[in-house]
């Protein structure tokens, strides 16, 4: 999605929040679960002008796991040094910092902070960014992310028999194939006064989200036994064509994902992006979108998929609590200030498309 925000005002505003300039290095990030997981904050779109203090609502929930879906920092750039300076500017941030100390963060990217806005998989540098981008997330240097053929996805298990949670973060930028134009987009921009133009540039057309190797490799992920799993996306995947970032801008990829999924048993899809929370349902997969950790929100975007007008503009996270016990998944938006903005349940019968 575009950044209705002054490029200046993000440089200027990027330090607002943060630890003394005395940089201490990266987050001591905490070491991931290896009992049953119960608890998942999830998120994106991460601006940097101001405190963020939904990090510090989100360790007061005190989670299990925390699950970032990218734009987890607007660097736009193709320079892995300028990447490097934004993540950084968010590790310094004293919230962040504490969080990450107690509670597990597993991540992948979206545009911002794989490139530039809109990026694909034509990015020149792109090796390079995922090498700073698991630098600064801890990842070992055997991490298999970090020779992996197409990109920063990963997959994890975590449980007991009977309770095993599967998350899968996909990557849907490395391997992205440049998207149609509509000609009759009105662009990439909401004017912060005037009509808001929820139409952007692009229209369904032909060619990949997610190219030949993670196809494979997602095949082989969703064979390993799981009671439940969590499939990340960075972008929106049971939303109609808006003209903005959606897997509807590739039906042939998004009918593919389906066919997938509908053997994986009981899933849940996690999306960001498009600075808004929503739940959308599409051919019996639903689609749990948490967009605006710390953004602009937008204007929410016709969508006939969403379920029940479950849908917030504001700064929030998204949190996933499980019940191993009564097979059901409860799903809410939370803002900063740790009030629930909107909420849904739903059983594994029903997850299980």
């Amino acid at each position: 999605m575009p950044v209705p925000v002054p490029l200046l005002l993000v440089a200027l505003a990027g330090t607002v929040g943060l630890t003394s300039s005395a940089y201490a290095g990266p987050p001591r990030w905490a070491e991931l679960p290896d009992g049953a997981v119960q608890r998942i904050a999830i998120g994106s779109c991460a601006y940097p002008h101001d405190r963020q203090p939904v990090w510090t609502a989100i360790r007061r929930a005190a989670p299990d796991l925390v699950v970032l879906l990218g734009d987890n920092v607007y660097a736009d750039t193709t320079e892995p040094t300028v990447l490097a300076e934004a993540l950084e500017r968010l590790g310094r941030r004293r919230n962040l910092r504490r969080l990450a100390r107690r509670t597990p963060f597993l991540t992948t990217w979206d545009d911002h902070d794989y490139g530039p806005n809109d990026a694909d998989g034509r990015h020149p540098a792109k090796e390079a960014m995922r090498q700073v981008t698991l630098d600064f997330f801890g990842a070992a240097s055997s991490d298999p992310r970090r020779t992996q053929q197409g990109g920063l996805y990963g997959a994890w298990s975590f449980g007991p028999p009977g309770q095993v949670l599967q998350v899968v973060l996909l990557d849907t930028r490395w391997g992205l194939s440049p998207r149609a134009i509509d000609p009759a987009g009105r662009g990439h921009s909401t004017p912060a006064d005037g009509p808001p133009r929820p139409d952007g540039p692009y229209r369904p057309g032909e060619g990949q989200i997610l190219d030949e190797a993670q196809w494979a490799w997602l095949e082989q992920a969703l064979a390993t036994p799981a009671d439940l799993r969590i499939i990340g996306s960075s972008i929106p995947f049971a939303t109609e064509a808006t003209g903005w970032e959606t897997w509807s801008n590739f039906p042939t990829e998004q009918a593919r994902l389906t066919e997938l999924l509908r053997d994986a048993g009981p899933v849940l899809v996690a999306s960001g992006d498009v600075h808004y929370g929503e739940l959308s349902r599409y051919q019996g997969i639903y689609d749990l979108t948490s967009s605006g950790l710390s953004t602009d929100p937008y204007r929410l975007l016709p969508n006939r998929y969403r379920v029940d007008d479950v849908a917030y503009s504001g700064d929030h996270y998204a949190m996933v609590a499980v019940d191993w016990s009564a097979h059901s998944v409860a799903m809410a938006w939370v803002d900063p200030q740790g009030q629930v903005v909107a909420s849904h349940q739903l059983g594994f019968s029903t997850l299980d498309p």
